[in-house]
């Protein structure tokens, strides 16, 4: 008689086999640590605040796995990301916990970001990241291994092996804007700021070329920027032979310059 079977449909598949955990708690986990920075001590103690007891150990193991689970889509959007002609590249600190030392080391994130919509590339933007324990060269030298593109970063060393092997350097004009604007903020310094309205300028002309296409630009750039660089140049070479106090106390503004506040 039917009434006399029991009918069980199948359990709903697990992330990890045989494991307890939801896909939105290790979710949960996975985004407390890597992107809120949340070590899995702490995890541990929030969740036996609520009354959930997890050992930190079991934490790590559901990390481990989800990790191995999540390889493949990492694979893909460096793939993705390498495919491109151009990159821009990156690295910031992160602090990491030594194990066993109960300290902390200087670790680092990687950064490599495809995102050609301002070059009016119809693409999926991606950032794909990686990690090391330090900023050694061979770590870039690695990620990038096989890219023929070009890359626009800022001056560091450590990618000079990166740019012997068929992969073009653009310079970072935010970078080299940075170092001005800092010692803006740490004091007046009419030359710094002069720099600064300088490279405003240059500014003003991608906004104004943003999206257009290539033969456009690059037609742009040749009319207007070049003049500026070559105006910025000048204006370096003799700002550099003026003597130190006179540098310091100058308010002559280069020619055809003007401050965007």
């Amino acid at each position: 008689m039917c009434c006399d079977t029991l009918i069980q449909g199948d359990a709903p598949q697990r992330v990890i086999p045989k494991g307890l955990a939801s896909s939105a708690l290790l979710t949960q986990v996975m985004v407390d640590k890597y992107l809120d920075h949340q070590p899995l001590y702490r995890q541990s103690e929030r969740m036996a605040r609520e009354g959930v007891d997890i050992e930190r150990s079991t934490l790590a193991g559901w990390v481990g796995q989800v990790s191995t689970l999540i390889s493949p889509l990492v694979d893909a959007i460096g793939k993705h990301v390498k495919n491109a002609n151009h990159l821009y590249a990156d690295d910031t600190t992160a602090p990491t916990l030594k194990p066993g030392k109960g300290t902390t080391q200087t670790g680092r994130y990687w950064t490599y970001v495809r995102d050609g919509r301002d070059l009016n590339e119809h693409v999926p933007p991606a950032v794909w990241l990686q990690y090391s324990e330090n900023r050694k060269s061979l770590h870039p030298t690695s990620h990038l291994k096989g890219y023929t593109g070009s890359m626009q970063t800022d001056a560091y060393a450590g990618y000079n092996d990166v740019y012997r092997k068929e992969v073009t350097f653009i310079g970072c004009w935010a970078h080299v804007r940075h170092k001005f604007y800092d010692i803006t903020q740490s004091g007046p310094s009419p030359i710094a700021e002069q720099a600064v309205a300088i490279i405003q300028r240059l500014y003003a002309i991608e906004k104004n070329i943003k999206n257009k296409p290539p033969d456009e630009r690059q037609q742009v750039r040749q009319q207007q920027a070049i003049p500026i660089l070559d105006e910025l140049h000048t204006w370096l070479q003799n700002t550099l032979r003026m003597p130190k106090m006179d540098r310091h106390l100058s308010t002559t503004t280069p020619p055809s310059v003007h401050f965007v506040r």
